[in-house]
């Protein structure tokens, strides 16, 4: 004999388990089901990971891990250009070991997006997961991407690595 049953809440149960004689174990087994709330997923943003520059003809890989207790079912990179509304795009899931881990890849193609110095584009990503009564979803915090001219590069690396020396002498 089989069936089945769907839990609402918390339950302590005691089975006893009878033979086709009729005969009942001596024993029960007794036990507790426990229902877990079903937590938010979490965001990883791998690549770029941080704050950047960047001048208007680079490409920009972007890489983000998702991981839920159940399932992601969705996950959005949101992006604004010079204060702008952001644009959602919906990034294609690869699972990683089932759906509750999946990664998703991109790039900042500056050069189709016809940024220019001095433009700041800042964005973030949403994950959300499979809750019946209306998705959990999670946020990461802001990143900023501000474009320099390809005159400043040069610069600008020199200004981090003074910074990087000065820290260094600091701290030692």
């Amino acid at each position: 004999m089989t069936g089945d049953f769907t839990l609402q809440e918390p339950v302590l149960f005691s089975l006893t388990v009878s033979d086709v004689d009729g005969l009942s174990s001596l024993v029960p087994c007794k036990g507790r089901f426990n229902i877990l709330p079903d937590e938010r997923p979490r965001i990883f943003v791998l690549e770029p990971g941080r704050d950047a520059v960047a001048t208007p003809s680079i490409h920009i890989p972007v890489r983000v891990q998702a991981s839920d207790d159940y399932a992601v079912t969705r996950l959005v990179w949101l992006r604004g250009h010079n204060r702008s509304i952001e644009r959602p795009f919906n990034l294609k899931l690869t699972l990683k070991n089932g759906p509750q881990s999946v990664e998703a890849t991109g790039a900042f193609e500056l050069d189709k997006l016809g940024v220019r110095p001095g433009d700041l584009i800042e964005y973030y990503f949403e994950a959300a997961d499979n809750y019946p009564k209306g998705p959990n979803v999670a946020l990461t915090r802001f990143y900023r991407l501000e474009i320099i001219s390809e005159d400043n590069t040069g610069s600008c690396f020199a200004r981090q690595r003074r910074a990087r020396r000065c820290l260094s002498r600091i701290l030692n």
